[in-house]
C-alpha cells in the first residue's frame, strides 16, 4: 500500500508541476505545507446554536502541530491571534489543498451539518467554498469529520484578505478541532 500511496503521491505532484510550470504560470514552485493542531476545544468544545454559523477556532497549541515543512518567507499561514488563514504573502496563481479535521457531538437523531471555508472576508468579492454542504448525522454521538478542498489564489481580493473556517448543525451540537492540514503550489 505504502508503495502505491506513493506512487500516486508522485504523480499528484509531477501533474501539478506541469500545471505549474506551463505556458499560463511558467517558471517553478515549491510545496510546503503547515499542520496546526488544536488543544482548547479538547477541554472545551465550541458550542454549535442551532441554524447558526460558527468559526472554527485552533490555537495551534496541539501536540501535533508542525509547521517546520512550511515556507519561512511566507510567514504563518494560520494566524492563531486572528484566528484567520493569512495569505497575504503568496503570490496569484498559488494553489492551496486544505484538511480540516475535527470532531462535531450531535444531541438529536437527524442532525444535519454542514462545514465551509469562507474567503476574502469582509469585502465585496466575500465569498464560501463549501468542505460539507450538508451532512446528515441519523444517531446522536461523537462524529469524526475529515473534510477536503483546493482553492487558488486568483487575486488581491483572496491574497489580501483573511479567510476562515465556519460549521453549522441544524440543531445544538459542539466542535472539537483537531487540526487542519494547509498544503501549497506556490508559484515562485
Amino acid at each position: 500500500m505504502a508503495v502505491f500511496t506513493q506512487q500516486l503521491n508522485d504523480t499528484i505532484l509531477e501533474a501539478a508541476a506541469k500545471y505549474l510550470q506551463g505556458p499560463v504560470y511558467g517558471g517553478e514552485f515549491v510545496v510546503p505545507f503547515w499542520d496546526y493542531n488544536d488543544l482548547e476545544t479538547h477541554t472545551t468544545p465550541i458550542t454549535l446554536a442551532a441554524n447558526t454559523w460558527t468559526p472554527l477556532t485552533n490555537d495551534g497549541e496541539g501536540a501535533q502541530t508542525y509547521t517546520d515543512a512550511g515556507e519561512p518567507s511566507l510567514g504563518p499561514v494560520w494566524d492563531v491571534s486572528t484566528q484567520r488563514f493569512d495569505f497575504s504573502s503568496f503570490q496569484p496563481g498559488s494553489m492551496v489543498d486544505l484538511r480540516v479535521d475535527l470532531v462535531s457531538t450531535t444531541e438529536t437523531n437527524h442532525t444535519d451539518l454542514q462545514l465551509e471555508l469562507v474567503m476574502s472576508e469582509g469585502t465585496l468579492a466575500e465569498f464560501s467554498l463549501p468542505l460539507i454542504p450538508q451532512n446528515s448525522y441519523k444517531t446522536p454521538g461523537e462524529h469524526r469529520i475529515a473534510a477536503t478542498t483546493f482553492f487558488y489564489l486568483k487575486d488581491e481580493y483572496t491574497i489580501e484578505n483573511p479567510a476562515y473556517l465556519r460549521v453549522k448543525a441544524d440543531a445544538a451540537s459542539t466542535a472539537v478541532v483537531n487540526g487542519w492540514n494547509i498544503r501549497t503550489f506556490i508559484k515562485v
